[in-house]
């Protein structure tokens, strides 16, 4: 079992949910975009949010590069953090640029909050789960979409809260996190993105 729950947690890593969420975007997205534009967009996410920081945490870390999304310490935790902050601000500032993807910039800004919430909350030695932060965040993502869209998402939605019970019960089980950290976390990552959709609606 603690084979599988390792395995759950380098297959659904952080850095993996914006890539899960700019898909799940389009496919549920009712207005059409081009695929081109799909494709550009894709491949800007998929290059910001994965390849980018495999690379750079490479350079400043000689073993294994998930070793800082994994490490247990409050100051290891520190440019990870930064780092993927400055990466959600500005892939949701290039987004912000393309009126139809605007659910998408939200998505990026509301990790972004998130992460500075997390930032916060390092600065006074308190540790935050970024497993919980990341499929917090992109639950919340999807209600906000279902209600925005009205278009039932129940499903999805269901799959992503199963999903996170799994993730994060396996995280417990390891105890690389302790339950504080999980549930603030998912909190976290549910208030960015509820805080970002609230503000785009006033």
């Amino acid at each position: 079992m603690k084979s599988g729950y390792k395995l759950l947690s380098y297959v659904l890593s952080p850095i993996v949910f914006p890539i899960l969420g700019t898909i799940l975007y389009f496919i549920f997205l009712p207005s059409f975009v081009a695929k081109q534009q799909v494709y550009l967009i894709f491949i800007m996410v998929f290059g910001g949010t994965y390849l980018l920081p495999v690379l750079l945490m490479g350079l400043f870390k000689k073993t294994a590069t998930m070793q800082y999304i994994f490490d247990a310490t409050v100051q290891a935790r520190k440019f990870p953090t930064l780092l993927f902050l400055g990466i959600m601000v500005g892939i949701a500032n290039m987004l912000s640029k393309v009126e139809s993807v605007q659910g998408l910039t939200l998505f990026f800004f509301g990790y972004a909050v998130a992460l500075a919430c997390v930032y916060f909350f390092l600065m006074i030695q308190l540790k935050i789960s970024f497993h919980a932060v990341a499929v917090g965040g992109l639950t919340a993502f999807m209600i906000c979409l279902s209600h925005y869209f009205a278009i039932n998402l129940l499903v999805p939605v269901g799959v992503l809260i199963l999903t996170g019970g799994f993730l994060l019960s396996g995280r417990l089980y390891l105890k690389s996190p302790g339950l504080k950290e999980v549930f603030f976390g998912y909190l976290m990552g549910c208030f960015g993105q509820f805080l970002m959709y609230g503000i785009y609606n006033i």
